[in-house]
Parts: structure tokens; C-alpha cells; sequence
């Protein structure tokens, strides 16, 4: 039997509408998070950043430690004067970063657009958005429908902590971004090889912002498997960014794998046996913030 005329198109426009309200929501989002968000450098992590961000926007990774030569002391006084967000460099009376370069490197591209009074503090905001687009996309490749994709977005957007830190010059809205594409790009993969290598990519992004994101190696191999193809477009496409990560580390410490969590005297936090107290702890609040399950 002939489809009856016009319900086709009928659909279609009901389709571009709901996009178009997605895209309005989203974009109101976004709006109310500028016009919130800090604009301001505050403790040693967001002054951290942004020093790394304009620092690297001049091509340099190591600096002079302040006032060591203008009060002519030696250089054991040096870390006195290392300020918050830096670690000594290798090189005697010079300071480096202490965090990895992901983040700066994506302030200082904004800053380049939007000038340093703004951009660097709508990266976060933004972020937010691709984040809650990037949850609601692998909803719908999950298949769940459009407003099951969307309410998981919207759970997603409306988290105390997420709405915390989408308002703050800081790494961990952009590291949730950058690892929503992994999975989603990888899982894409299965039904298009090429997408591993944009998965391979976005990884790559995602290990510069947060070197802790190695561990999203595991939900990425689930979905790339043991097929030859998507495991070389996959590391073909990180190749850039793991390049980038090792010429920042042999610039600013020397070596290929050194950074400045390890040489700040991180590892230790970062270390194995911490990982079944870190499972409790987050798998508890996750289930009490974000399915909505009543824990007493």
C-alpha cells in the first residue's frame, strides 16, 4: 500500500525540529555557562594552566625561577621560589610545567580566536557542550531513542559536579569530551574501519589533556577487537598526538616519558594499589548521583 502524501515529508520536518530545538537547547546551555563561568585565574591548578597556555603560545616550556638571580642566591634555594603549577626543570635555576599540555595547548587556540580576556575561559564551557552532544549521540548508537538519548544528556548537563567544573578553567569537562569521542568513534568503528583512525585521534587529544585516559585503552579495544585493520588506523591515527606529548616531555625534562606529575612526586597517588579504593569510591558516587537509585 502507497505511503500517504506528505508523511514522509511530515516526518522529516519533525526531525530538523527536534534538531534544531537540541541545538537551540544546547546552545542556551552554553550561554548560561559563559555568562557564569570564572574568568579568572584562581588556585594552582586553573593559574597553572593558563601560565602553561601562554608560555606555550610563545614556544617555550621552561623559564628562569624568579627573583633566585636578583637576590643572588645559589641554587639550593630554587624551589622556594618555584611557584604553584611548576616543577624545577632539569636544567639548574629553570622551572617547567607540571601539568601535561592538552588543556593550555587548547586554551591558547582559543585564546588565538577570541583573544586572552575570553578565550581560554569558554574552552571548558564548550567542552560541555560537545560532551552532552557526544552522550546523546551514543545514546542514539546504543539504541535508545531520541528522548532516552537526550535524557541521559540532560542527566549528564545538570550534575552539580559537572556544572562545577564546565564553569572553571580546568581539564576535567574537556577530558570527559575528548573521552566520549573515543568511545563513541571506536564503537563506530565496528561498522566502519575508518572511523579508528578518528577514534586513534581523539584518544591521542584525550591523553594530552589527562595521561590518566591510557585507561580508556580498554573500553576501545572491546570495540576495535583483534581486526588488524581498525588497530592500525587506530594507532595511525594517535601517532600526531603521542609525537607532540614526547617532544613537550624531551623539551621540558629531557626525557620522552617524563612529566611533571611524576617529577612533582605524583606517582605515588597514581599508583596501582590505590585502584580498588578509587573503584569503591567512584562506583558509589556514580550510582548515587547518576542513575538515580536511593542509597542510605
Amino acid at each position: 500500500m502507497p505511503a500517504e502524501p506528505g508523511l514522509g515529508a511530515g516526518s522529516a520536518f519533525r526531525k530538523r525540529l527536534a534538531l534544531a530545538a537540541g541545538i537551540g537547547l544546547i546552545a542556551a546551555y552554553v550561554a548560561v555557562l559563559g555568562a557564569h563561568a570564572s574568568h579568572a585565574a584562581g588556585g594552582s591548578d586553573s593559574s597553572g594552566y593558563l601560565n602553561e597556555a601562554r608560555s606555550l603560545s610563545r614556544g617555550k616550556v621552561t623559564a628562569r625561577i624568579p627573583s633566585i638571580d636578583r637576590l643572588g642566591l645559589d641554587d639550593r634555594f630554587a624551589p622556594a621560589f618555584i611557584p604553584l603549577g611548576f616543577v624545577a626543570s632539569p636544567r639548574p635555576r629553570e622551572m617547567t610545567f607540571y601539568y601535561p599540555p592538552g588543556l593550555p595547548l587548547h586554551m591558547a587556540a582559543a585564546a588565538a580566536v577570541a583573544g586572552w580576556d575570553e578565550g581560554p575561559f569558554w574552552v571548558a564551557p564548550l567542552s560541555a557542550a560537545a560532551a552532552l552532544w557526544l552522550v546523546f549521540l551514543f545514546g542514539r548508537d546504543a539504541g535508545l531513542s531520541p528522548a532516552g538519548a537526550a535524557a541521559g544528556a540532560a542527566i549528564l548537563g545538570l550534575h552539580p559536579a559537572f556544572l562545577f567544573e564546565a564553569s572553571q578553567p580546568m581539564s576535567d569537562v574537556p577530558a570527559t569530551a575528548w573521552s566520549l569521542a573515543v568511545v563513541l568513534l571506536a564503537r563506530r568503528s565496528r561498522r566502519d574501519a575508518r572511523w579508528a583512525a578518528a577514534a586513534g585521534a581523539a584518544f591521542g587529544a584525550a591523553f594530552l589533556v589527562r595521561p590518566a585516559s591510557i585507561l580508556l585503552l580498554l573500553p576501545v579495544l572491546v570495540y576495535l577487537g583483534l581486526d588488524r585493520r581498525r588497530l592500525a588506523a587506530f594507532v595511525g591515527g594517535g601517532v600526531a598526538p603521542f609525537l607532540l606529548f614526547v617532544g613537550f616531555n624531551v623539551s621540558a625534562f629531557g626525557r620522552p616519558f617524563q612529566t611533571g606529575y611524576a617529577r612533582g612526586g605524583l606517582l605515588d597517588a597514581l599508583a596501582w594499589a590505590n585502584f580498588p579504593a578509587r573503584v569503591r569510591h567512584y562506583s558509589h558516587w556514580l550510582s548515587a548521583t547518576l542513575t538515580g537509585l536511593v542509597r542510605v
